[in-house]
């Protein structure tokens, strides 16, 4: 019996172990959420070539500027500018928007004129909007609160200088977290 209260005791001090490390250091319990990348978006629509899909113009991975070496990302959404990708939230609960953004690093040698404006809206509304970013900027982690109701979700991408040369957009790792 003695043994089975020590047990008890130990295993109650490691879950709040667990959860303090978990609130302290960051981290949380999984929230369910879903790639937009996985999703069907009901418009698409790039300034040149199109839309890309956990993959960049030449079929490569996603990176973004880190200060040094890149980031490497397995999903998200790659489009030049201008670009508009619109999903449907009709049934889909979803309360955050969550993706690191920024300019493709594609090591072809002419990305250093690439600048570009991120921006989100909810059923036409503006609920986001970056500053430019270049293509020296660092990836920027965005995490959005999507108004309750919102039936369309528009991610958009525009040229900042006058000019889309080179401004090959990412939205990395993007993911809809769910209620």
């Amino acid at each position: 019996m003695k043994n089975r209260r020590i047990l008890t005791v130990i295993l109650a001090l490691l879950a709040v172990s667990l959860t303090v490390s978990a609130l302290c250091f960051g981290g949380s319990a999984e929230e369910p959420s879903i790639y937009l990348s996985d999703l069907t978006p009901t418009v698409a629509t790039a300034g040149w070539n199109s839309v890309h899909y956990d993959e960049n113009l030449n079929g490569g991975k996603l990176k973004l500027n880190n200060g040094g070496d890149p980031i490497t990302f397995e999903k998200g959404l790659f489009a030049h500018v201008d670009s508009l990708i619109e999903y449907d939230l009709t049934d889909i609960p979803a309360r955050k928007l969550t993706a690191y953004i920024g300019i493709n690093e594609g090591g072809q040698g002419y990305e250093s004129y690439a600048s570009a404006d991120f921006e989100v809206k909810a059923d036409g509304a503006s609920i986001y909007k970056s500053d430019v970013l270049k293509f020296d900027s660092k990836a920027e982690f965005i995490t959005v609160t999507i108004p309750e109701g919102t039936k369309k979700l528009s991610l958009i991408t525009t040229q900042a200088d006058g000019s889309n040369y080179a401004d090959h957009t990412v939205w990395c790792d993007a993911k809809l977290i769910l209620d």
